[in-house]
């Protein structure tokens, strides 16, 4: 599953996400929270990969934190030292 970013998205700003971030997205004032990694480019448009969702809109943000931990964790993007 993909968001689409439009014709001339902000690449500066949604390329260069690190993988595992929580995007906010708003429409007609409702927000969903989504798991997401850097943009890519598909055919004719970019997008956002959603790599984890909770179905029950009423998730919380730290639901979505705890979950990037673990993604962050499964796939080796966490510093062994810091």
């Amino acid at each position: 599953m993909t968001v689409p970013l439009g014709k001339q998205p902000a690449l500066a700003e949604v390329a260069g996400l690190p993988w595992c971030s929580i995007a906010t997205l708003q429409s007609n004032g409702e927000k969903l929270h989504r798991v997401v990694g850097p943009a890519i480019r598909q055919p004719g448009q970019w997008v956002l990969p959603v790599l984890f969702c909770f179905l029950d809109p009423a998730t919380g943000l730290s639901e979505y934190e705890k979950e990037t931990e673990k993604l962050r964790r499964a796939w080796g993007l966490i510093p062994a030292h810091a």
